[in-house]
């Protein structure tokens, strides 16, 4: 049975902003021609980057052998995203002796939460920004077009994300925090643009939890698993990411697009 953990930062909306679709041109189940209305920013492959840093002689050898080591980590999560790291794998794959390896980490463990924590931040950084005058539809759009991209960039270290949560507890508290975080920010932009009650507060952030899980779902079952009807109905990201987002807009606003897809 595939693992349900939810990974973090799972985006739904531009900057936190769910805006009210206002195009008098639009016409409800009009495919969009435009989109993305903005481009999100460059996807970034995090393995790429280590991989430059530790060839990069204007740092100092130290920071270029750990970059070198979690670059190694990150290969081999692409490579078998189902697999636990294991230090002689690792060792045997970098060419780089025991010691070394224990200078930088105290065990795999610590690695691992190294790699997790450090992926995920640059994550949050790239996060597509400035999209408070989009409409609903577009803004949840683009965000999870930055997404579905970065998971089909990055999908061992998502999965392992998932993965090693289930069993190391600083990892799922990670997870946790920033579900709660993410959810309540969505919560609350929506909060701002329509009234509602406690009751109907805490259902709906129970409902974005639950798109939460779907889409981590889907998009691990589609980068990861690679099944077969999710890669023929959505072969590129964009597919993916406005699938999601019919589905986002539908739960969280009771009605159809007026600039979406039917």
């Amino acid at each position: 049975m595939k693992d349900n953990t939810v990974p973090a930062m799972v985006p739904a909306t531009a900057d936190e902003d769910v805006q009210p679709d206002a195009r008098p041109d639009a016409r409800p189940g009009a495919l969009r021609d435009d989109r993305p209305v903005e481009p999100p920013p460059d996807v970034f492959v995090y393995e790429d980057m280590l991989a430059r840093r530790s060839r990069d002689r204007k740092i100092p050898k130290k920071d270029r052998t750990r970059s070198l080591i979690l670059c190694v980590a990150a290969g081999q999560l692409r490579e078998k995203p189902l697999s636990n790291l294991t230090v002689d794998t690792l060792l045997d794959a970098s060419g780089l002796s025991r010691g070394t390896f224990y200078v930088y980490f105290k065990d795999m463990g610590d690695l691992v939460m190294t790699l997790l924590e450090e992926f995920f931040a640059i994550f949050w950084a790239n996060r597509p920004k400035g999209g408070s005058g989009l409409g609903s539809y577009d803004a949840i759009y683009r965000v999870n077009l930055f997404y579905c991209r970065s998971y089909e960039a990055n999908a061992g270290l998502f999965a392992a994300f998932s993965r090693y949560a289930e069993s190391n507890v600083d990892i799922a508290r990670i997870r946790g925090k920033m579900n709660s975080d993410w959810t309540e920010r969505v919560v609350s932009s929506i909060a701002r643009r329509r009234g509602f009650g406690e009751a109907e507060r805490l259902r709906l952030a129970g409902t974005i939890r639950i798109l939460i899980a779907m889409t981590v779902e889907s998009l691990r079952d589609r980068y990861v698993y690679n099944d077969e009807t999710l890669t023929r109905s959505f072969p590129e990201a964009g597919d993916m990411a406005e699938a999601i987002t019919l589905i986002w807009f539908r739960s969280l606003f009771g009605e159809e697009p007026a600039n979406g897809p039917a």
